[in-house]
C-alpha cells in the first residue's frame, strides 16, 4: 500500500480513538476517575493524530525518502467498525464494558502497526515511531488498572 494512503487510514484510526475517548468521558462524567482517564487518553490520541499528520507532511515533502509498504489494513478497518458499532447503539454501556472495549482496542494490531509501518517505509524514523507503540501499552495498562479498581470497589461496597 502506498505510504500516503496508509497514513490517511491511520489518521482515521487515531481520530476515531480520540473521539471514542471524548465520548466515554462525556458518558461517564459522574465517574470522576474514569472520566479523568478518558480525557487524558483523548488528549494522547490527539497527539497521535498530530504525529500522523506530521508524518504525512514528511512524506509529502520527501516522497523519495519513503517507500510503499506491504501491510494488511484489515485490523484498522475492524477497529474502526468496532468503534462505530459501539457508538451507534442506543444502549448506554456499563463502565466495565467501556473499559474492556478501550483496552481491547489499545491492544489491537491496528494500534501497533502505526510505528512499524512508518519505520519500514523509512528505517531512519524507527526510534521515533517506537515511542508511539509504547504509549499504547501504557494506555492499555491504565485501562486495565482502572477496571480492576472499579471491580474491587464494587465488591467491597
Amino acid at each position: 500500500m502506498d505510504i500516503k494512503s496508509l497514513l490517511d487510514r491511520l489518521l482515521q484510526l487515531e481520530i476515531a480513538m480520540r473521539d471514542l475517548y471524548g465520548f466515554l468521558a462525556a458518558v461517564f462524567k459522574d465517574e470522576r476517575e474514569a472520566a479523568a482517564l478518558f480525557v487524558r487518553l483523548r488528549a494522547q490520541e490527539e497527539r497521535h493524530a498530530n504525529l500522523v499528520k506530521y508524518q504525512r507532511r514528511l512524506v509529502a515533502h520527501n516522497p523519495h525518502r519513503f517507500r510503499d509498504v506491504l501491510t494488511d489494513v484489515g485490523d484498522v478497518d475492524a477497529v474502526l467498525a468496532s468503534i462505530h458499532a459501539f457508538r451507534s447503539t442506543d444502549v448506554r454501556p456499563s463502565l466495565g464494558e467501556a473499559i474492556d472495549l478501550a483496552a481491547e482496542l489499545e491492544g489491537s494490531a491496528a494500534e501497533r502497526i502505526h510505528g512499524s509501518v512508518v519505520a519500514r517505509s523509512n528505517p531512519e524514523l524507527a526510534g521515533l515511531m517506537a515511542a508511539l507503540g509504547g504509549e499504547d501499552d501504557v494506555h492499555r495498562r491504565l485501562l486495565e488498572e482502572l477496571h480492576d479498581r472499579i471491580l474491587e470497589q464494587r465488591h467491597t461496597a
